[in-house]
């Protein structure tokens, strides 16, 4: 029987927890109303939310190395590193492969956004985001890279394909391409529901709010998904730090000057934010 991971367990562990400390910055700004009428202290809002996160990415990682070696997949890259190998060649061929599918899935979500999604949401939700600090923007994406992968990818992907598995196997025994596919899919749009809650924060949700959080991501949550089945775990967190990357640090004010167009047309639906001056913090 191999021995469980618990060096790489420890590694994405310790990953996944400051993924999520570096969005607290991020998710303080815009939580800023919720938090401050909330009836405890914002330091014990944070130390129980710190705890519940670093539970869950604990039971997440701990498991989903177990259900992705049974299914084939994992963290290949960084089995290899941590044994002492020079994965340096493969990490630049890994990293140009996912950072190009990452930022190309953004351009994707940008272009659908902008067309079409984009009026689905007040002004105000987005000037808030764009008018955080980027320093808080960047860090930010250290969530969606990291954690959001061990969540979605390195469990929950496996978790599918592992069930799938059972109903749905090759002549030889082995998974086909279709059970990946399917958890893929299962998994991305898991990945667009989870962002409802977020949504649900700053704006009411309605059709085109919901289609809006599933489809998006979830075309992301497709891209990721690939890298991961592809390349390993490191090759999807790479990919989603991209994406993220483009979508909150460069997009985000460039569409800054639109959304503010289209604050002043519409201008009983911005909600405009009460935030400091642009970046100021």
């Amino acid at each position: 029987m191999t021995p469980y991971p618990w060096v790489q367990f420890g590694v994405l562990f310790g990953w996944g927890v400051f993924g999520y400390a570096a969005a607290l910055p991020y998710g303080i700004t815009l939580g800023r109303d919720r938090i401050e009428n909330a009836s405890i202290p914002r330091r014990a809002i944070l130390l129980i939310s710190m705890l519940q996160n670093s539970v869950l990415v604990a039971f997440a990682t701990g498991a989903g190395l177990l259900l992705a070696e049974a299914v084939g997949l994992g963290a290949p890259l960084l089995t290899r590193a941590l044994a002492g190998e020079d994965v340096s060649p493969a990490l630049l061929r890994i990293t140009l492969a996912a950072a190009g599918l990452g930022a190309g899935a953004a351009l994707l979500i940008i272009g659908l956004d902008i067309a079409y999604f984009r009026s689905a949401l007040p002004p105000g939700v987005h000037l808030k985001v764009a008018e955080t600090a980027t320093w808080k923007r960047f860090l930010a994406c250290f969530h969606g890279g990291i954690t959001e992968e061990i969540l979605l990818r390195l469990f929950t992907f496996s978790l599918l394909a592992w069930l799938l598995g059972f109903i749905w196997r090759a002549p030889a025994g082995n998974l086909p391409a279709g059970v990946y596919w399917a958890a893929n899919v299962g998994a991305a749009l898991l990945f667009g529901a989870g962002h409802l809650p977020a949504t649900a924060a700053l704006t009411p949700l309605g059709p085109r709010v919901i289609a809006r959080a599933l489809i998006l991501n979830g075309l992301a949550g497709l891209a990721f998904g690939y890298l991961y089945w592809r390349y390993g775990l490191l090759a999807a967190m790479i990919g989603h730090f991209t994406a993220d990357i483009m979508l909150l640090v460069l997009a985000s004010p460039l569409l800054r000057s639109w959304d503010l167009r289209l604050a002043a047309s519409f201008p009983e639906h911005a909600e405009r934010p009460n935030l400091p001056p642009f970046n100021s913090d």
